[in-house]
């Protein structure tokens, strides 16, 4: 008995021994003051529709994530259960679609007082800061060509008719890095989110807010299939807008048929989730 009695306390000590360690692990992961207030900048310049609806209780472990991918920690400390996890990745993921060099996948280990990530990366610093350099050349080239217009509506057009011209829909990088700014305008080969991805990027240079859509769409045999588009404000009215869907090259360059159209037109073979 005295046997028993000792081990469980052994383990309860060390529980709580535990627990304290990831409480100190939260708290130096925790975003500081400044970073804090350097992100509530950002909000104020472009669309983060995820952050801004998430519960207050959630932001701040949103932007731990942000800044742990930013700086490539090789693990992040939340205040987190299991099943918080992945809406937050995605949260962190769609408002952030430049951070191409984290992927969905991701390790976790949980317990009662917290979840430490270890986030998969693509690339090294180094290599994703060498891939950024040839993206912010491509970007600074499509901007420089987009203030030439006045309009919103102008510019948008622009940029869908850019990023349509210049990528190819490719199933084949589905899985590698075709959901990414990098592929689409770089390698010039996407599927469906790195053409939106890079259609959000683009428009929020521009500075027209907008943001992703994630739902299913139907394919040429009329079944759903999982998709990615955006929706973007122009004159204070919200539109949805297919760039995908609108890169026709087996009949025409170019179409509009998904270019700012009402809820009530994309739900025809769109559905939101």
């Amino acid at each position: 008995v005295f046997i028993v009695i000792v081990c469980l306390a052994v383990n309860n000590f060390s529980g709580i021994i535990d627990s304290f360690k990831w409480k100190n692990l939260i708290k130096e992961d925790k975003p500081s003051q400044v970073q804090i207030e350097n992100f509530e900048a950002k909000t104020k310049e472009k669309c983060f529709y995820y952050y801004d609806n998430l519960p207050d209780s959630d932001k701040d472990d949103y932007v731990s994530l942000y800044y742990g991918f930013m700086e490539y920690d090789d693990s992040i400390y939340i205040g987190k259960t299991e099943s918080d996890i992945e809406n937050l990745m995605v949260a962190v993921l769609y408002d952030n679609p430049d951070i191409f060099w984290v992927d969905y996948n991701y390790e976790f280990t949980s317990n009662e007082t917290a979840t430490m990530i270890a986030p998969e990366y693509r690339f090294t610093a180094e290599e994703s800061q060498k891939m950024q350099s040839e993206i912010d050349e491509i970007i600074g080239e499509v901007i420089s060509q987009v203030n030439k217009y006045k309009s919103d509506y102008e510019k948008e057009l622009y940029i869908h008719d850019y990023v349509i011209d210049k990528t190819e829909y490719d199933i084949s990088t589905l899985g590698d890095m075709g959901n990414t700014v990098y592929n689409t305008l770089i390698v010039g080969k996407a599927i469906c989110e790195g053409y939106a991805k890079t259609m959000q990027i683009l428009l929020d240079e521009a500075g027209i807010d907008n943001y992703l859509v994630t739902g299913e769409a139907e394919n040429d045999k009329g079944e759903l299939e999982q998709h990615m588009w955006n929706i973007v404000t122009i004159g204070e009215e919200n539109y949805h807008l297919d760039a995908t869907w609108d890169d026709l090259n087996d009949i025409m360059e170019i179409g509009y048929f998904y270019f700012n159209v009402t809820d009530e037109y994309i739900s025809r073979d769109h559905k939101n989730l």
